[in-house]
C-alpha cells in the first residue's frame, strides 16, 4: 500500500488488535521494574498460558505444520483484539485484509515480535500484551493509555523478502529524460499502459547505496495508481509505460524525476537517485 505520491507510507503498524478471554492479572501491569534483575525468570505455564520473562503470556489455539519465521521474513497475519473490558478495537477479520510485516523490523509493537516469531506457519494463538509490550502511555484510537491488550492472531503465511533483482548482462534502455530500465523478465503480452489506465504492481525501492526504504510486498499486497494522473513521481508515469504486464524490471530514476533537493523526511535524502524493482501485475480500464 505504499504510495509513491507526494507522501510515502512506510508501514508502522499500530493499530493492531485481536479478541480472546484474556488470563488475569493482578498488580500493576502498568508499572515498568527498572531495577535490572539478576535472572531471567523461566517460562510458566498455567491453564495453557505460557508466560515469558519480558511478560508476554500466550496460549496455542491451533499449532500449525509450517515453518516459524525468521528475522527479515515477511509474515501475513489476521487478528482481532480486544481491552481487558472486552471491547473489540480492532480486527483484520472484519476488513476481510490481513496484514504483512517484515518481521524484526520493529514494524509492529513489541509483544507482536516476540510472540508471532513462536508461531509455526498456520498456528492460531492467544497473545497478552501488558501495556509496556504495546503503546505504552500513549493513547491510541480505541485504546486508551497504559492499557494491556489481548490479541487473536492467526498466521497466515511466512514468505522471504523480496531480493534486489540481478541485472549482471542487462543491457539498460535510457529514455531521453535519464531514466535507465533494465527488463529482467520479458513478457510478449503487448499490453503497455496508457494514460488514465489503472495499474497495479508490486516494487521494492532501494537508494543507490542498497538500502531498501520501501516495498508494497511488506505490506501485503500489490500497489495501483492511474497512470498520467500525478498519482506517483515524474520517474513512475513515465518508466511505467515503457513496460508491458507480466514484466520484471529495474528503474534507475534520476532525483530530478523523484523527490529532487527536498528529498523526503528522514527516508530519502535530496538530491538522490532512485532504484526500483518492479513487476507489471494488470492494466485497468481506464478511470
Amino acid at each position: 500500500m505504499t504510495r509513491f505520491t507526494k507522501s510515502i507510507y512506510l508501514l508502522l503498524l499500530v493499530g493492531l488488535a485481536a479478541a480472546c478471554n484474556a488470563p488475569e492479572t493482578t498488580g500493576n501491569s502498568n508499572a515498568q521494574n527498572t531495577d535490572a534483575p539478576t535472572e531471567a525468570a523461566p517460562e510458566q505455564t498455567v491453564d495453557g498460558w505460557v508466560t515469558l520473562p519480558s511478560g508476554l503470556m500466550y496460549k496455542i489455539l491451533r499449532k500449525g505444520t509450517g515453518p516459524k519465521p525468521l528475522p527479515g521474513q515477511l509474515v501475513k497475519v489476521h487478528y482481532k483484539g480486544i481491552l481487558q473490558d472486552q471491547t473489540q478495537f480492532d480486527s483484520s477479520y472484519d476488513r476481510g485484509q490481513p496484514i504483512a510485516f517484515p518481521l524484526g523490523e520493529n514494524r509492529v509493537i513489541p509483544c507482536w515480535e516476540e510472540g508471532i516469531a513462536l508461531l509455526p506457519e498456520g498456528s492460531k494463538a492467544y497473545l497478552f500484551c501488558p501495556s509496556r509490550m504495546a503503546y505504552q502511555d500513549i493513547e491510541r484510537p480505541g485504546i486508551p493509555a497504559n492499557s494491556d491488550l489481548t490479541f487473536e492472531v492467526e498466521l497466515l503465511k511466512v514468505m522471504d523478502a523480496p531480493k534486489p533483482y540481478d541485472i549482471t548482462g542487462v543491457t539498460p534502455q535510457v529514455t531521453e529524460s535519464g531514466i535507465e530500465i533494465y527488463v529482467v523478465e520479458t513478457s510478449e503480452s503487448g499490453q503497455f499502459p496508457l494514460p488514465g489506465q489503472k495499474v497495479s504492481m508490486n516494487y521494492s525501492g532501494y537508494l543507490t547505496n542498497g538500502n531498501k526504504f520501501d516495498s508494497n510486498i511488506n505490506h501485503g499486497r500489490p500497489f495501483s495508481f492511474t497512470v498520467g494522473q500525478g498519482q506517483v513521481i515524474k520517474g513512475w508515469d513515465e518508466a511505467i509505460r515503457k513496460l508491458q504486464v507480466g514484466e520484471k524490471a529495474r528503474w534507475v530514476i534520476p532525483s530530478e524525476l523523484a523527490y529532487g533537493d527536498g528529498g523526503f523526511g528522514n527516508v530519502i535524502p535530496p538530491n538522490a537517485n532512485l532504484i526500483f524493482d518492479v513487476e507489471l501485475l494488470e492494466i485497468n480500464a481506464a478511470e
